[in-house]
């Protein structure tokens, strides 16, 4: 077994409840656990040395900007070691990370042959976000003030002689929301994928019921410790009065050195209870007009104390967070259904603590009956202490009792077992959205618009935990909030591009109930995130066609590993849009018919195109139509060179079991192909103008052999061993009788021509083009992951 050590570890930027933001975010945690543990630490998070601790504990730590971003993120991470059990403490309103060990503030309950054994269990404890001891807090240069909770527009500006506080010198509103998501980002960066246990008492407690409500699937056990589901009236006027002792002092915001003292005093008299005090402080033999009564005495020596070791910025940032402590308030707006105590799945041990006159006792009490009716293993224990609330941090025998007591408790059944499998029903699924360009942004308009219906009808729970595109990347274990996604992403910044900086964000969405990453990106390169995707247990839904059709050899493997994780790869918007072309196609090899032809027009895009020609609009304004109603690709030469409808020929032609690769494509682009190397967009649109007449004598020409143009791909399987499969794109001219003459503006349409419907082909027809219509396929998909 090693010695304790206190560790920091660099954050991802934390926007916070009421919409400031924590940038340059740094935890700092306290571990104590087997050896063998130690490598892993050491691989993930900067080792403090012994002297560095001694010297700050328990002191201020204050950081610069430019300390705050010296932090690096480590390279090489070593994963936890399975089979040693993670037990997660929190300290309460002013404590710090130092749970155990010399001066620890649970230090008789943590050791060898304790209730809390560092020989068999990884202990960890992390400074509170907001606190001011080496996590980010108001004590650091940088940290957000209360003018930037934008969640509730600007403050109004005070007229003068109004009495009420400047909101300019505050720090911003924290909640415990924002310091359990603190608590889970610094998990992540561990690699702490289930937590055995989380306790804590009072402010402790508080975070520890927003940690199993937050992500119920991590953690087996809970018990909460004199602590309450919202504070109530009794509690926040409590903390009014001692936020004024600070706000009303002459040496505010500077130094409020007696106002932090006066603040302590109070809510050292809403800590302890009248036996104890009367035990310890009671009136003396003798008595004097001038002399401090022993009670006196002590709540002096306890402001003072706290005024040495405490930030009064802080305090207030804690004081607040206290406040605005509600279970059944989720913390993003917009999924309030299902919230709160209903979403626990851990086992519960809620202590009450008899004498406690802060938390009576009650509010435990009724928080195991609240679990148990849901279905919960939850049991109410009480602890005894004539000191009241602060006998968590007194009555050892009995504290240690009762850790030992949750650490038997049977794991919660859900938080035990891994995710939901494919098929099973799926209650909450957490989406990580790549591209928030036509596609992406109506989707996540659906998303909004179907989160009532499906909350109607009891059907799954779909959160957006996450959006990127190329410059940014949002990330929120409790869901981004839909009504103002767009503020919240370009709020954020990415400096890398690529794909390489979304692994640590894999391994983030992994750890949610059933998570899907959703591509509606056109980029290349998708494939290795998709592997990685899946070895995580992520399904994937793709709008990009660009992965499927990799060399047959890497696509295979991708589907190899979807199949071996069991997880869905769903991609049935990479050919018809919103049509069901796949799922017929599927449905059709399934019931053991035979494919003889598939012939269409498989463009949407190119369909609207061949229309506006035939109406008389000149092909350069028809391109910039289409581009303009969001129909073709970021540049629309894709679409003018035929590789969009290649690629879906090429994705059929795999679906039906033929080895065939891009090449084996015949494509003949829509216009000619010296036209389309201009990389600049309005260059190309302007390039197409020297083509309008060309195209409007074409057109005169395929009207007068009564004929109407359009885009064909046509695929036949190989009859016979040895013959080769026909796979051609391009430009037809279609008798007027030709099922695809009857298309008009974005349709599209598939016929599927098989032994069972050799006269009368298998039609799929439909709109076959535009961002709603794709993002609404791409919803039935995601909603397909669920079944």
């Amino acid at each position: 077994m090693s010695a304790p050590r206190v560790f920091d570890i660099p954050l991802p930027d934390l926007p916070l409840e009421a919409g400031a933001q924590v940038q340059s975010h740094v935890a700092r945690g306290w571990w104590w656990g087997p050896e063998g543990d130690l490598p892993w630490l050491q691989s993930r998070a900067l080792l403090l040395s012994e002297e560095s601790v001694h010297a700050q504990a328990p002191r201020v730590v204050r950081r610069t900007r430019d300390e705050s971003r010296e932090f690096a993120s480590p390279r090489d991470a070593l994963p936890p070691e399975d089979s040693v059990p993670t037990v997660l403490l929190i300290h309460a309103l002013t404590g710090d990370m130092r749970a155990g060990g010399p001066g620890g503030w649970w230090e008789p309950v943590i050791g060898p042959g304790r209730a809390l054994d560092p020989g068999s269990a990884r202990l960890l404890c992390f400074n509170n976000l907001g606190s001011c001891y080496g996590s980010s807090g108001p004590a650091d240069e940088g940290f957000p003030r209360r003018v930037e909770d934008r969640r509730f527009g600007p403050p109004a500006p005070l007229p003068k002689g109004d009495l009420r506080i400047d909101e300019a010198p505050l720090p911003a509103t924290l909640t415990p929301w924002d310091q359990a998501r603190a608590i889970l980002q610094a998990l992540d960066a561990l690699g702490i994928e289930r937590v055995s246990l989380v306790t804590g008492g009072s402010v402790g407690g508080m975070i520890v019921l927003c940690l199993a409500v937050l992500a119920p699937e991590r953690f087996e056990r809970i018990a909460p410790i004199a602590t309450t589901q919202a504070s109530s009236a009794w509690l926040i006027g409590w903390n009014h009065v001692a936020r004024q002792a600070v706000l009303l002092d002459p040496d505010y915001p500077e130094a409020p050195a007696r106002g932090l003292e006066l603040a302590r005093q109070l809510a050292t008299l809403t800590y302890r209870a009248e036996a104890g005090l009367e035990a310890r402080h009671g009136r003396p033999p003798d008595w004097s007009s001038r002399a401090l009564y022993p009670l006196q005495s002590y709540l002096e020596y306890q402001g003072a104390k706290l005024r040495a070791r405490f930030d009064a910025r802080a305090y207030l940032a804690l004081l607040g967070a206290m406040d605005h402590h509600d279970l059944e308030r989720a913390p993003t707006r917009g999924v309030q259904d299902g919230w709160g105590v209903a979403r626990i799945r851990a086992s519960a041990l809620c202590v009450g603590i008899a004498e406690d006159q802060l938390f009576y006792p009650e509010h435990m009490k009724r928080l195991a009956e609240r679990l148990r009716a849901d279905g919960r293993h939850a049991e109410y224990a009480e602890l005894s202490s004539p000191h009241g609330h602060d006998g968590f941090l007194i009555e050892w025998t009995q504290l240690d009792a009762l850790l030992r007591r949750a650490l038997a408790l049977p794991p919660g059944p859900e938080a035990a077992k891994p995710r939901l499998e494919t098929g099973e029903a799926a209650p909450e699924v957490n989406l990580l959205l790549l591209g928030r360009g036509t596609v992406g942004g109506h989707l996540l308009e659906q998303l909004r618009e179907q989160a009532p219906r499906l909350a109607r009808e009891r059907g799954p729970t779909l959160r957006v935990a996450g959006i990127a595109d190329t410059r940014h990347l949002l990330f929120d274990p409790a869901g981004v909030p839909l009504e103002r996604w767009r503020e919240r992403l370009d709020e954020t910044h990415r400096e890398d591009a690529g794909t390489g900086p979304l692994l640590g964000t894999l391994e983030r969405l992994r750890r949610l109930p059933n998570p899907v990453l959703v591509d509606c990106t056109a980029a290349d390169g998708m494939g290795p995130l998709y592997a990685e995707a899946f070895q995580r247990g992520i399904h994937v839904v793709t709008a990009n066609k660009k992965p499927l059709t990799l060399p047959w050899e890497e696509r295979q493997r991708l589907l190899g590993m979807a199949r071996a994780h069991r997880r869905a790869w769903h991609y049935e918007t990479t050919v018809g849009a919103s049509l069901p072309v796949l799922r017929t196609l599927a449905d059709l090899v399934r019931t053991g018919d035979r494919v003889r032809r598939i012939e269409g027009c498989l463009s949407g895009t190119l369909g609207f195109l061949c229309e506006q020609l035939t109406e008389g609009v000149p092909l350069s304004r028809a391109v910039r139509l289409a581009r303009e109603r969001g129909y073709t690709e970021p540049h629309p030469r894709e679409d003018l060179l035929g590789l969009d409808v290649a690629r879906k020929a090429l994705i059929l032609a795999r679906e039906l079991g033929l080895e065939v690769s891009q090449e084996d494509v015949e494509v003949e682009s829509f216009v000619p192909r010296e036209l389309l190397e201009e990389e600049d967009v309005e260059r190309f649109l302007r390039s197409l103008e020297s083509l309008d007449g060309t195209f409007a004598s074409r057109l005169a020409g395929v009207r007068a052999e009564h004929r109407v143009l359009r885009y064909l791909a046509r695929i036949e399987p190989p009859r016979e061993r040895g013959q080769r499969a026909v796979l051609r794109v391009g430009p037809l001219a279609v008798p007027r009788e030709h099922p695809a003459a009857r298309l008009r503006g974005t349709e599209a349409f598939v016929a599927f021509t098989t032994e069972r419907h050799a006269e009368w082909p298998l039609l799929v027809q439909g709109t076959g083009a535009g961002g709603a219509v794709t993002a609404a396929g791409v919803l039935a998909d995601i909603l397909e992951v669920t079944r």
